[in-house]
Protein backbone atom coordinates (compact mmCIF):
# COMPACT_ATOMS: atom_id res chain seq x y z
CA UNK A 1 0.00 0.00 0.00
CA UNK A 2 1.08 3.31 -0.98
CA UNK A 3 2.29 6.39 1.74
CA UNK A 4 -0.69 8.46 0.35
CA UNK A 5 -3.28 5.34 0.73
CA UNK A 6 -1.95 4.80 4.84
CA UNK A 7 -2.58 8.68 4.89
CA UNK A 8 -5.79 8.75 3.77
CA UNK A 9 -7.12 6.05 6.07
CA UNK A 10 -5.68 8.27 8.91
CA UNK A 11 -7.56 10.65 7.87
CA UNK A 12 -10.90 8.67 6.89
CA UNK A 13 -10.19 7.16 10.58
CA UNK A 14 -10.53 10.52 12.42
CA UNK A 15 -13.78 11.90 10.59
CA UNK A 16 -15.23 8.10 11.34
CA UNK A 17 -14.11 8.26 14.96
CA UNK A 18 -16.19 11.64 15.64
CA UNK A 19 -19.39 10.10 13.74
CA UNK A 20 -19.32 6.91 15.18
CA UNK A 21 -20.91 8.40 18.10
CA UNK A 22 -19.80 6.09 21.22
CA UNK A 23 -20.60 2.75 19.09
CA UNK A 24 -16.90 1.31 20.10
CA UNK A 25 -14.73 3.05 17.35
CA UNK A 26 -11.92 4.37 19.09
CA UNK A 27 -10.76 8.27 18.62
CA UNK A 28 -7.84 8.99 17.42
CA UNK A 29 -5.69 11.31 19.94
CA UNK A 30 -5.52 14.51 17.44
CA UNK A 31 -9.32 14.27 17.18
CA UNK A 32 -11.49 16.78 19.50
CA UNK A 33 -14.65 15.75 20.54
CA UNK A 34 -16.48 18.13 22.64
CA UNK A 35 -20.12 18.61 23.37
CA UNK A 36 -22.17 21.89 23.69
CA UNK A 37 -24.42 21.50 26.78
CA UNK A 38 -26.59 24.79 25.55
CA UNK A 39 -27.85 23.31 22.21
CA UNK A 40 -26.78 19.84 23.05
CA UNK A 41 -24.66 19.63 19.77
CA UNK A 42 -21.40 17.87 19.63
CA UNK A 43 -18.79 19.82 17.99
CA UNK A 44 -16.10 17.83 15.74
CA UNK A 45 -12.89 19.06 14.61
CA UNK A 46 -11.46 17.37 11.68
CA UNK A 47 -7.91 15.94 11.64
CA UNK A 48 -5.24 16.75 9.97
CA UNK A 49 -3.50 13.94 7.75
CA UNK A 50 0.11 14.21 5.95
CA UNK A 51 -1.86 14.31 2.40
CA UNK A 52 -4.65 16.71 3.23
CA UNK A 53 -2.82 19.11 5.81
CA UNK A 54 -2.22 21.94 3.33
CA UNK A 55 -5.71 21.76 2.11
CA UNK A 56 -7.26 21.64 5.75
CA UNK A 57 -4.61 24.56 7.37
CA UNK A 58 -6.63 27.77 7.37
CA UNK A 59 -5.46 30.63 5.62
CA UNK A 60 -3.50 33.21 7.41
CA UNK A 61 -5.66 35.10 9.84
CA UNK A 62 -8.57 32.92 9.81
CA UNK A 63 -10.13 29.97 11.95
CA UNK A 64 -11.89 26.70 10.47
CA UNK A 65 -15.36 26.32 12.19
CA UNK A 66 -15.94 23.45 13.48
CA UNK A 67 -18.17 20.90 12.02
CA UNK A 68 -21.95 20.75 14.06
CA UNK A 69 -24.00 17.34 13.82
CA UNK A 70 -26.94 16.76 15.61
CA UNK A 71 -27.09 13.48 17.34
CA UNK A 72 -30.57 12.41 15.75
CA UNK A 73 -29.25 12.73 12.68
CA UNK A 74 -26.63 10.00 12.46
CA UNK A 75 -28.59 7.07 11.29
CA UNK A 76 -25.38 4.60 10.61
CA UNK A 77 -21.78 4.53 11.99
CA UNK A 78 -20.78 5.84 8.98
CA UNK A 79 -21.12 9.75 7.46
CA UNK A 80 -24.56 9.65 6.60
CA UNK A 81 -27.25 11.67 7.02
CA UNK A 82 -25.68 15.59 6.77
CA UNK A 83 -27.03 18.29 4.67
CA UNK A 84 -25.01 20.83 2.98
CA UNK A 85 -24.95 24.29 4.10
CA UNK A 86 -21.35 26.33 3.64
CA UNK A 87 -23.64 29.13 2.09
CA UNK A 88 -26.98 30.55 2.19
CA UNK A 89 -29.50 28.71 0.21
CA UNK A 90 -30.63 30.14 -3.03
CA UNK A 91 -34.33 31.72 -3.18
CA UNK A 92 -37.02 30.80 -5.89
CA UNK A 93 -35.78 33.85 -8.15
CA UNK A 94 -32.57 33.36 -7.58
CA UNK A 95 -32.83 29.63 -8.72
CA UNK A 96 -35.11 30.37 -11.67
CA UNK A 97 -33.01 33.32 -13.07
CA UNK A 98 -29.72 32.15 -12.15
CA UNK A 99 -28.62 35.00 -10.75
CA UNK A 100 -27.31 32.95 -7.00
CA UNK A 101 -23.38 32.88 -7.61
CA UNK A 102 -22.09 31.04 -4.41
CA UNK A 103 -18.76 30.88 -3.79
CA UNK A 104 -17.18 26.90 -3.55
CA UNK A 105 -14.61 26.96 0.17
CA UNK A 106 -14.45 23.05 0.86
CA UNK A 107 -12.44 23.83 4.16
CA UNK A 108 -15.70 26.35 5.32
CA UNK A 109 -18.29 24.31 4.40
CA UNK A 110 -20.50 22.91 7.65
CA UNK A 111 -23.34 20.48 7.59
CA UNK A 112 -26.52 20.89 9.94
CA UNK A 113 -30.08 19.62 9.61
CA UNK A 114 -32.44 21.96 8.23
CA UNK A 115 -36.15 20.48 8.77
CA UNK A 116 -37.88 22.91 6.12
CA UNK A 117 -35.53 20.91 3.17
CA UNK A 118 -36.27 17.50 4.82
CA UNK A 119 -40.16 18.35 4.16
CA UNK A 120 -41.79 16.66 1.12
CA UNK A 121 -42.36 19.46 -1.26
CA UNK A 122 -45.36 18.14 -4.01
CA UNK A 123 -46.70 21.17 -6.03
CA UNK A 124 -50.15 21.35 -6.54
CA UNK A 125 -49.90 21.86 -10.21
CA UNK A 126 -48.03 19.09 -10.42
CA UNK A 127 -51.33 16.92 -9.73
CA UNK A 128 -54.87 16.23 -11.21
CA UNK A 129 -57.82 16.03 -8.65
CA UNK A 130 -57.36 12.54 -9.33
CA UNK A 131 -53.76 12.36 -8.48
CA UNK A 132 -52.89 11.81 -11.98
CA UNK A 133 -49.40 13.84 -13.26
CA UNK A 134 -49.68 16.86 -14.69
CA UNK A 135 -47.24 17.71 -16.83
CA UNK A 136 -45.30 21.74 -16.37
CA UNK A 137 -45.83 22.39 -20.18
CA UNK A 138 -48.59 23.96 -21.69
CA UNK A 139 -47.14 23.00 -25.00
CA UNK A 140 -48.09 19.10 -24.72
CA UNK A 141 -52.15 19.17 -24.67
CA UNK A 142 -51.80 21.51 -27.95
CA UNK A 143 -50.31 18.70 -30.01
CA UNK A 144 -51.81 16.12 -32.27
CA UNK A 145 -49.55 13.52 -31.44
CA UNK A 146 -47.06 13.29 -28.72
CA UNK A 147 -44.03 10.99 -30.49
CA UNK A 148 -41.59 10.15 -27.89
CA UNK A 149 -38.94 8.96 -29.64
CA UNK A 150 -36.73 7.56 -27.63
CA UNK A 151 -39.18 4.90 -26.61
CA UNK A 152 -40.51 3.81 -29.55
CA UNK A 153 -44.35 5.04 -28.06
CA UNK A 154 -46.94 7.90 -29.42
CA UNK A 155 -49.76 9.33 -27.69
CA UNK A 156 -51.86 8.40 -30.80
CA UNK A 157 -49.99 5.37 -32.11
CA UNK A 158 -50.34 3.54 -28.70
CA UNK A 159 -53.27 3.00 -26.62
CA UNK A 160 -50.92 4.07 -23.67
CA UNK A 161 -53.89 4.33 -21.28
CA UNK A 162 -54.28 1.07 -21.32
CA UNK A 163 -51.11 -0.32 -21.56
CA UNK A 164 -49.53 1.89 -18.65
CA UNK A 165 -52.65 3.23 -16.65
CA UNK A 166 -52.11 0.89 -13.96
CA UNK A 167 -48.09 1.83 -13.56
CA UNK A 168 -47.16 2.78 -9.70
CA UNK A 169 -43.26 2.13 -9.84
CA UNK A 170 -40.41 3.23 -12.27
CA UNK A 171 -37.55 1.54 -11.33
CA UNK A 172 -34.75 2.99 -13.79
CA UNK A 173 -31.05 1.79 -14.03
CA UNK A 174 -28.23 1.74 -16.31
CA UNK A 175 -27.84 -1.07 -18.65
CA UNK A 176 -30.63 -3.23 -20.30
CA UNK A 177 -29.29 -6.41 -19.10
CA UNK A 178 -29.77 -5.27 -15.71
CA UNK A 179 -33.03 -4.02 -15.70
CA UNK A 180 -33.85 -6.71 -17.48
CA UNK A 181 -32.49 -8.86 -14.99
CA UNK A 182 -34.68 -6.74 -12.36
CA UNK A 183 -37.64 -7.46 -14.64
CA UNK A 184 -37.80 -10.85 -14.03
CA UNK A 185 -36.57 -10.46 -10.20
CA UNK A 186 -39.47 -8.14 -9.47
CA UNK A 187 -41.65 -10.59 -11.44
CA UNK A 188 -41.38 -13.62 -8.93
CA UNK A 189 -41.45 -11.09 -5.88
CA UNK A 190 -44.47 -9.68 -6.15
CA UNK A 191 -45.89 -13.22 -7.67
CA UNK A 192 -46.95 -11.79 -11.37
CA UNK A 193 -47.32 -14.70 -13.84
CA UNK A 194 -47.15 -15.10 -17.74
CA UNK A 195 -48.50 -17.99 -19.68
CA UNK A 196 -46.12 -20.70 -20.27
CA UNK A 197 -43.74 -20.39 -22.75
CA UNK A 198 -43.68 -16.60 -22.94
CA UNK A 199 -41.69 -14.24 -21.49
CA UNK A 200 -41.51 -10.59 -20.66
CA UNK A 201 -41.54 -7.73 -23.80
CA UNK A 202 -39.02 -5.10 -24.45
CA UNK A 203 -41.28 -2.54 -25.55
CA UNK A 204 -38.93 0.15 -26.19
CA UNK A 205 -36.80 -2.48 -28.30
CA UNK A 206 -37.52 -0.56 -31.47
CA UNK A 207 -35.84 2.76 -30.36
CA UNK A 208 -32.10 1.24 -30.15
CA UNK A 209 -31.68 3.40 -27.24
CA UNK A 210 -33.53 1.94 -23.84
CA UNK A 211 -35.10 -1.11 -22.72
CA UNK A 212 -38.64 -1.23 -21.17
CA UNK A 213 -40.80 -3.81 -19.45
CA UNK A 214 -43.74 -3.74 -17.92
CA UNK A 215 -44.28 -6.11 -14.86
CA UNK A 216 -47.66 -5.61 -13.53
CA UNK A 217 -47.37 -1.84 -11.32
CA UNK A 218 -43.68 -2.06 -12.01
CA UNK A 219 -42.41 -0.09 -15.08
CA UNK A 220 -38.26 -1.36 -15.25
CA UNK A 221 -36.17 0.48 -17.75
CA UNK A 222 -32.86 1.20 -18.35
CA UNK A 223 -31.20 4.87 -18.94
CA UNK A 224 -27.61 4.80 -19.71
CA UNK A 225 -25.07 6.43 -18.51
CA UNK A 226 -24.81 10.28 -17.18
CA UNK A 227 -26.83 12.69 -16.78
CA UNK A 228 -27.83 13.77 -20.67
CA UNK A 229 -28.96 9.84 -21.58
CA UNK A 230 -31.10 9.96 -17.77
CA UNK A 231 -32.55 13.63 -18.34
CA UNK A 232 -33.67 12.31 -21.79
CA UNK A 233 -35.55 9.25 -20.75
CA UNK A 234 -37.14 11.09 -17.53
CA UNK A 235 -38.56 13.74 -19.72
CA UNK A 236 -40.13 10.57 -21.73
CA UNK A 237 -41.30 8.15 -19.01
CA UNK A 238 -42.93 11.22 -16.99
CA UNK A 239 -45.01 12.44 -20.24
CA UNK A 240 -45.22 8.49 -20.63
CA UNK A 241 -46.87 8.66 -16.94
CA UNK A 242 -49.05 11.83 -17.94
CA UNK A 243 -50.62 10.30 -21.25
CA UNK A 244 -50.82 7.20 -19.29
CA UNK A 245 -53.12 8.88 -16.82
CA UNK A 246 -51.08 7.04 -14.21
CA UNK A 247 -51.91 7.75 -10.20
CA UNK A 248 -48.94 8.78 -8.10
CA UNK A 249 -46.25 6.81 -9.84
CA UNK A 250 -43.09 7.03 -7.64
CA UNK A 251 -39.35 6.81 -9.44
CA UNK A 252 -36.46 4.77 -7.97
CA UNK A 253 -32.85 5.05 -8.94
CA UNK A 254 -31.07 1.26 -8.76
CA UNK A 255 -27.74 1.88 -9.54
CA UNK A 256 -23.93 1.21 -8.51
CA UNK A 257 -21.33 3.77 -6.96
CA UNK A 258 -17.66 4.24 -5.83
CA UNK A 259 -18.38 4.73 -1.72
CA UNK A 260 -16.59 7.22 0.17
CA UNK A 261 -15.68 5.64 3.64
CA UNK A 262 -17.81 3.14 2.11
CA UNK A 263 -16.45 -0.37 1.48
CA UNK A 264 -17.97 -2.32 -1.70
CA UNK A 265 -20.85 -3.79 -1.22
CA UNK A 266 -22.50 -1.69 0.89
CA UNK A 267 -25.80 0.03 0.30
CA UNK A 268 -26.56 3.86 0.06
CA UNK A 269 -29.57 5.35 0.14
CA UNK A 270 -29.18 9.27 -1.45
CA UNK A 271 -30.57 11.79 0.91
CA UNK A 272 -29.37 14.78 -1.43
CA UNK A 273 -27.37 15.08 -4.71
CA UNK A 274 -24.77 17.33 -4.87
CA UNK A 275 -22.79 18.58 -7.61
CA UNK A 276 -18.97 18.56 -8.30
CA UNK A 277 -19.21 21.94 -6.20
CA UNK A 278 -21.13 20.23 -3.77
CA UNK A 279 -23.78 22.61 -3.78
CA UNK A 280 -27.64 21.35 -4.08
CA UNK A 281 -28.99 21.93 -7.33
CA UNK A 282 -28.48 21.16 -11.07
CA UNK A 283 -27.75 23.83 -13.77
CA UNK A 284 -29.15 23.63 -17.09
CA UNK A 285 -29.05 26.04 -19.91
CA UNK A 286 -32.00 26.97 -21.30
CA UNK A 287 -32.61 29.44 -24.11
CA UNK A 288 -29.12 30.63 -23.12
CA UNK A 289 -29.44 30.79 -19.89
CA UNK A 290 -28.49 29.36 -16.93
CA UNK A 291 -31.22 27.54 -14.42
CA UNK A 292 -30.75 26.47 -11.48
CA UNK A 293 -33.48 23.55 -9.82
CA UNK A 294 -32.99 22.05 -6.38
CA UNK A 295 -32.10 18.42 -6.21
CA UNK A 296 -34.03 17.13 -3.79
CA UNK A 297 -35.53 13.66 -3.20
CA UNK A 298 -38.39 12.53 -1.38
CA UNK A 299 -37.89 12.32 2.86
CA UNK A 300 -40.20 10.17 3.47
CA UNK A 301 -39.81 7.59 0.68
CA UNK A 302 -36.06 7.94 2.30
CA UNK A 303 -37.05 6.81 5.66
CA UNK A 304 -39.50 3.83 4.74
CA UNK A 305 -36.25 2.41 2.54
CA UNK A 306 -34.28 2.82 5.85
CA UNK A 307 -36.78 1.64 7.85
CA UNK A 308 -37.11 -1.56 5.69
CA UNK A 309 -33.51 -1.85 5.87
CA UNK A 310 -32.89 -2.37 9.41
CA UNK A 311 -35.46 -4.66 9.29
CA UNK A 312 -33.56 -7.18 7.88
CA UNK A 313 -29.91 -8.77 8.98
CA UNK A 314 -27.95 -8.14 6.93
CA UNK A 315 -24.31 -9.13 6.32
CA UNK A 316 -24.05 -5.28 4.90
CA UNK A 317 -24.75 -1.98 5.68
CA UNK A 318 -27.56 0.24 4.77
CA UNK A 319 -26.44 4.25 4.81
CA UNK A 320 -28.15 7.14 4.38
CA UNK A 321 -25.82 9.97 2.64
CA UNK A 322 -24.70 12.80 0.53
CA UNK A 323 -24.45 11.70 -3.18
CA UNK A 324 -21.73 13.74 -5.08
CA UNK A 325 -22.88 13.50 -9.50
CA UNK A 326 -20.11 14.16 -11.86
CA UNK A 327 -19.85 14.70 -15.58
CA UNK A 328 -17.04 12.19 -16.07
CA UNK A 329 -15.98 8.81 -15.01
CA UNK A 330 -12.38 9.38 -14.73
CA UNK A 331 -10.85 13.01 -13.78
CA UNK A 332 -14.26 14.47 -12.89
CA UNK A 333 -13.75 11.61 -9.87
CA UNK A 334 -10.64 11.94 -9.04
CA UNK A 335 -9.05 8.78 -10.66
CA UNK A 336 -5.61 8.16 -11.69
CA UNK A 337 -6.95 5.41 -14.51
CA UNK A 338 -7.71 7.40 -17.10
CA UNK A 339 -6.06 8.29 -20.35
CA UNK A 340 -5.02 11.80 -18.96
CA UNK A 341 -4.29 12.34 -15.45
CA UNK A 342 -2.46 15.95 -14.35
CA UNK A 343 -2.71 15.96 -10.72
CA UNK A 344 -0.84 13.84 -8.42
CA UNK A 345 -1.69 11.02 -6.07
CA UNK A 346 -1.57 12.93 -3.45
CA UNK A 347 -3.69 15.83 -5.06
CA UNK A 348 -6.71 13.03 -5.51
CA UNK A 349 -6.07 11.44 -2.10
CA UNK A 350 -6.46 15.15 -0.60
CA UNK A 351 -9.64 16.03 -2.51
CA UNK A 352 -11.20 12.61 -1.81
CA UNK A 353 -10.85 13.31 2.03
CA UNK A 354 -11.97 16.78 1.58
CA UNK A 355 -15.53 14.71 0.16
CA UNK A 356 -15.10 12.47 3.28
CA UNK A 357 -15.09 15.34 5.65
CA UNK A 358 -17.85 16.95 3.76
CA UNK A 359 -20.63 14.24 4.04
CA UNK A 360 -20.10 12.96 0.95
CA UNK A 361 -20.36 9.13 0.84
CA UNK A 362 -20.90 8.20 -2.16
CA UNK A 363 -20.06 9.07 -6.65
CA UNK A 364 -21.94 8.26 -9.66
CA UNK A 365 -23.11 9.98 -12.18
CA UNK A 366 -27.11 10.09 -12.55
CA UNK A 367 -28.56 11.64 -8.95
CA UNK A 368 -28.16 15.09 -10.32
CA UNK A 369 -30.61 15.01 -12.85
CA UNK A 370 -32.79 12.50 -11.68
CA UNK A 371 -33.67 13.82 -8.46
CA UNK A 372 -33.91 17.50 -9.78
CA UNK A 373 -36.25 16.61 -12.68
CA UNK A 374 -38.69 14.41 -10.49
CA UNK A 375 -38.75 16.93 -7.85
CA UNK A 376 -39.41 19.91 -10.24
CA UNK A 377 -41.70 17.37 -12.39
CA UNK A 378 -43.62 17.16 -8.61
CA UNK A 379 -42.98 13.33 -8.98
CA UNK A 380 -41.38 11.15 -5.40
CA UNK A 381 -38.31 9.49 -6.22
CA UNK A 382 -35.07 8.18 -4.14
CA UNK A 383 -31.55 6.95 -5.55
CA UNK A 384 -30.51 3.48 -4.01
CA UNK A 385 -26.66 2.03 -5.28
CA UNK A 386 -24.57 -0.52 -4.08
CA UNK A 387 -20.85 0.71 -3.36
CA UNK A 388 -18.56 -1.23 -5.59
CA UNK A 389 -14.95 -0.01 -3.88
CA UNK A 390 -14.18 2.46 -1.42
CA UNK A 391 -12.40 5.13 -3.59
CA UNK A 392 -10.48 6.20 -0.30
CA UNK A 393 -8.62 2.63 -1.48
CA UNK A 394 -8.65 2.67 -4.88
CA UNK A 395 -9.68 3.55 -8.35
CA UNK A 396 -10.62 -0.11 -9.72
CA UNK A 397 -12.89 -2.57 -9.11
CA UNK A 398 -11.36 -5.44 -8.08
CA UNK A 399 -14.27 -7.81 -6.75
CA UNK A 400 -14.80 -11.12 -8.50
CA UNK A 401 -17.70 -11.05 -11.48
CA UNK A 402 -20.25 -13.09 -8.74
CA UNK A 403 -19.28 -11.36 -6.15
CA UNK A 404 -20.36 -8.17 -7.89
CA UNK A 405 -23.48 -9.63 -9.14
CA UNK A 406 -24.76 -10.38 -5.65
CA UNK A 407 -24.33 -6.91 -4.88
CA UNK A 408 -25.96 -5.67 -7.42
CA UNK A 409 -29.36 -7.25 -6.01
CA UNK A 410 -29.04 -5.33 -2.63
CA UNK A 411 -30.56 -2.61 -3.70
CA UNK A 412 -33.18 -4.42 -6.02
CA UNK A 413 -34.19 -6.39 -2.95
CA UNK A 414 -34.61 -3.04 -1.04
CA UNK A 415 -37.02 -1.92 -3.45
CA UNK A 416 -38.37 -5.36 -4.17
CA UNK A 417 -39.43 -4.82 -0.25
CA UNK A 418 -41.13 -1.79 -0.73
CA UNK A 419 -42.90 -2.27 -3.50
CA UNK A 420 -44.70 -5.29 -1.57
CA UNK A 421 -45.44 -3.52 1.14
CA UNK A 422 -46.97 -0.98 -0.59
CA UNK A 423 -49.20 -3.11 -2.62
CA UNK A 424 -50.01 -5.71 0.39
CA UNK A 425 -48.56 -8.66 -0.66
CA UNK A 426 -46.52 -11.23 2.10
CA UNK A 427 -43.09 -11.64 1.22
CA UNK A 428 -42.09 -14.57 -1.29
CA UNK A 429 -38.95 -16.01 -1.16
CA UNK A 430 -36.12 -15.36 -3.20
CA UNK A 431 -34.91 -16.81 -6.40
CA UNK A 432 -31.56 -15.78 -8.54
CA UNK A 433 -32.96 -14.34 -11.72
CA UNK A 434 -33.20 -16.53 -14.39
CA UNK A 435 -33.29 -15.22 -18.01
CA UNK A 436 -35.14 -17.17 -20.73
CA UNK A 437 -33.62 -17.58 -23.92
CA UNK A 438 -36.50 -17.83 -26.81
CA UNK A 439 -38.28 -14.98 -28.24
CA UNK A 440 -41.00 -12.85 -26.71
CA UNK A 441 -44.20 -14.55 -27.50
CA UNK A 442 -46.78 -11.47 -27.10
CA UNK A 443 -49.94 -13.18 -25.50
CA UNK A 444 -53.71 -12.61 -24.83
CA UNK A 445 -53.76 -12.89 -21.11
CA UNK A 446 -55.34 -9.42 -19.94
CA UNK A 447 -52.13 -8.58 -17.08
CA UNK A 448 -49.57 -9.34 -19.67
CA UNK A 449 -47.27 -6.79 -21.54
CA UNK A 450 -48.73 -6.44 -24.96
CA UNK A 451 -48.61 -3.92 -27.67
CA UNK A 452 -51.87 -2.24 -27.53
CA UNK A 453 -52.00 -0.44 -31.25
CA UNK A 454 -54.28 2.22 -31.04
CA UNK A 455 -53.28 3.33 -35.10
CA UNK A 456 -50.74 0.95 -37.14
CA UNK A 457 -50.16 3.99 -39.35
CA UNK A 458 -49.22 5.68 -36.92
CA UNK A 459 -47.48 2.89 -34.88
CA UNK A 460 -45.05 2.58 -38.16
CA UNK A 461 -44.26 6.27 -37.99
CA UNK A 462 -43.12 6.30 -34.85
CA UNK A 463 -40.95 3.43 -34.98
CA UNK A 464 -39.79 4.57 -38.30
CA UNK A 465 -38.64 8.38 -36.58
CA UNK A 466 -37.30 6.58 -33.25
CA UNK A 467 -34.81 4.35 -35.80
CA UNK A 468 -33.99 7.19 -37.36
CA UNK A 469 -33.81 10.26 -34.66
CA UNK A 470 -30.39 10.89 -33.36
Amino acid sequence: MSQAHENSQECKDGVLAGLAGGNGTEKSNSEKEKMDKNNNKFLIIPNNCEVCSSDIAPEDGKTIEPTTVEPASITSTKPSSLIHESTPEPTSSEMSTGLFSPSLDLRHSTFIEDENERESDMKPQTRYSDGSVRLRNPHIELMDQDILYHLALGSESHDLIEMFQDIKFVCIGGTPKRMEEFAYFIMREIGHKIPTGTQLLDISQYSYRYSMYKVGPVLSVSHGMGIPSVSILLHEVIKLMYHAKARDPVFFRIGTCGGIGIDGGNVIITEEALNSELKPYHEISVLGKKIRRPSKLDRRLREDLLSLAHEKDNAYDTVVGKTMCTDDFYEGQARLDGCICEYSEKEKMSYLCELNRNGVTNIEMESLAFAALTHHAGVRAAVVCVSLLDRLKGDQVLAAKEVLNEWQLRPQILIAQYIKKELGLIPIQRKSPILSSFPAIPCSCPHSTVMRVKSPRRMNMVQQESESYD
